[in-house]
């Protein structure tokens, strides 16, 4: 393999985990081309399956690190604006979404690849959790013109960011809707003032002791229940929810039941029962309640939709980690 840059990955196996050891051998010249050619060479350092949030992160970090030392890279600037996957993303190398989209043209290959599959022109998609429009801006390229995605993100910080990169791709401005709101389970009854919303690759004091997250003002935001949302805005369809509130799953579903009832969207979801109020209480109703509406469960992996019950994946969900799981 003709490859500027060589990356060697060991996986070992001890008590089951999986143990990436990455070592980085970075040449100075090499070329923007021979990266995205070799793109699927390189270990999806915020996907790796079998791991905790906070070692994708720290392996996303030496990742990032290893980036800043080649001369292509604008003199050590950790910011620019990028093409991938047909679409322009304004990017930071020192955030673990952005250095997963830089690296391997997408965050969460894998589950971009399932929803691929799934969802097609037309068709109305929810991404509550929006972020910085990771997976909103791959959605809006699917259902096209005659499509819609309304992106729910209730931070400061990722909304901004989220309608930066809409901004540079304005074939899709048209038919995303971004809203600062934090969709839980009911009207106006969050106080909370902070969310996590960045993963920053640079250690610091006021991160996430678990995850790595940082806290973002939500000033502005509303807080209501999902069904309040499709009540007040008269929401005839909906095909599609992506589901990412870092623990706020339960509350997000518990104020929508009527919305999931009505429409039966798949769903794809983040579980991480470690961040729920009550890990063990909280994901029993979960499961309940989606069981109760018709809701089959499936883990999204690197070979596509695998494993079909919440006991299976509990017994491969990583400590402190989480895993993305399609409802259908």
């Amino acid at each position: 393999m003709d490859l500027d840059r060589s990356i060697i990955v060991n996986l070992n196996t001890t008590s089951s985990w999986r143990i990436p050891q990455i070592f980085y051998y970075v040449n100075a010249r090499i070329s923007a081309q021979t990266k995205l050619r070799n793109v699927d060479a390189i270990v999806d350092v915020v996907g790796i399956p079998r791991l905790s949030t906070l070692t994708k992160i720290r392996f996303a970090r030496v990742a990032s690190r290893s980036l800043k030392v080649v001369q292509f890279w604008n003199h050590g600037k950790s910011r620019r604006i990028a093409r991938r996957g047909g679409l322009n993303w304004s990017l930071d190398i020192d955030e673990g979404i952005d250095l997963s989209i830089y690296l391997l043209g997408a965050f969460e290959r894998s589950t971009v690849r399932t929803y691929a599959g799934i969802l097609s022109a037309g068709h109305i998609v929810f991404d509550i959790g929006a972020n910085c429009g990771a997976h909103t801006l791959h959605f809006a390229q699917i259902v096209g013109s005659r499509g819609r995605v309304l992106a729910f993100e209730p931070t400061n910080h990722a909304l901004e960011r989220l309608q930066s990169n809409l901004r540079l791709n304005p074939t899709l401005l048209n038919h995303v809707d971004p809203h600062q709101i934090a969709l839980t389970d009911s009207l106006g009854a969050d106080p909370r003032t902070e969310i996590y919303s960045s993963w920053p690759l640079n250690s610091g004091q006021d991160l996430h002791h678990f995850h790595g997250g940082k806290l973002h003002s939500t000033n502005g935001a509303k807080f209501m229940s999902l069904d309040e949302f499709v009540l007040q805005n008269a929401v005839e369809k909906l095909d599609f929810i992506k589901l990412d509130v870092d623990g706020d799953e339960p509350r997000t579903i518990s104020g929508g039941i009527d919305t999931l009832r009505k429409f039966h969207p798949t769903i794809l979801m983040e579980w991480c029962p470690f961040l729920f109020s009550d890990p063990i209480l909280d994901a029993s109703r979960i499961q309940a309640v989606l069981g109760d509406l018709g809701y089959r469960v499936s883990i999204v992996g690197n070979r596509g939709i695998q494993i079909s019950s919440w006991s299976l994946i509990s017994e491969i969900l990583p400590r402190r980690g989480s895993v993305n799981v399609l409802l259908q």
